[in-house]
């Protein structure tokens, strides 16, 4: 498998509660039977109505939960097949970018600490290569010096989601999902973040997974697109 990230046949269902006696248990499909690959520094968007299952397709690439069925495919590993350790340290080549700028972000932990956990995390250098490292991400991702010692309640959405960004790019990751990563933003803000995003993928190198309902933020920076259909439908 030559594209960096391939899923197979991917299909995610949740229980209802438990089954009655004699019948199969009651489930909600979210994913059903999904194909599709992710080239090297390409960006793919993800599109579809709310509730088709875009999130949790997303969740599934992340390995943030374990398909139903099917296999997710990352540079040609499958990461089922990993144990905690060897998942630990794949997972430093792909992360993630939240809809909600302020839910994801820990409201205990200042910006620098919120920035430097990953690298502490998967063991990047000592205190004084973080300490660079933290403020050259944050710089890159339009933050200043002051922000640093800043909590995520003293700043702005848009301002968190460059935390966001900042953190995501922290461990020069191969691949980002981004999931409806402007959805929360204020319209004025939305076009800074995006125009950062496709910046930061070109002098990076890196493949984007965009998740979004907007056909006009999709045609701004995508490559190709892959749309959502809802079960219901």
């Amino acid at each position: 498998m030559s594209a960096l990230l391939n899923l197979v046949g991917v299909s995610k269902a949740y229980p209802l509660g438990p089954s009655r006696t004699g019948r199969p248990p009651r489930e909600v499909r979210a994913v059903s039977d999904v194909t599709l690959s992710v080239e090297r520094g390409e960006t793919l968007a993800l599109v579809g109505e709310s509730g088709c299952g875009k999130s949790s397709l997303a969740s599934l690439m992340m390995r943030l939960e374990a398909p139903s069925g099917g296999q997710v495919w990352f540079d040609g590993v499958d990461l089922a097949s990993l144990r905690p350790r060897a998942l630990k340290a794949m997972r430093r080549r792909f992360q993630m970018i939240f809809q909600d700028p302020y839910a994801s972000l820990n409201p205990r932990m200042s910006v620098r600490a919120i920035i430097g956990e990953a690298l502490k995390n998967f063991g990047v250098g000592n205190t004084a290569e973080i300490t660079r490292r933290v403020e050259e991400f944050a710089q890159q991702a339009g933050l200043s010096d002051y922000h640093l010692d800043r909590y995520p309640h003293e700043l702005s959405g848009g301002q968190c989601q460059r935390v966001g960004i900042a953190r995501a790019i922290a461990l020069a990751p191969d691949l980002i999902v981004a999931d409806e990563p402007v959805s929360a933003l204020d319209v004025s803000i939305q076009a800074q973040i995006l125009n950062l995003i496709v910046r930061l993928q070109a002098d990076m190198s890196m493949a984007i997974v965009f998740v979004s309902h907007d056909l006009s933020v999709v045609a701004h920076i995508a490559d190709r697109v892959a749309s959502c259909i809802s079960a219901a439908s």
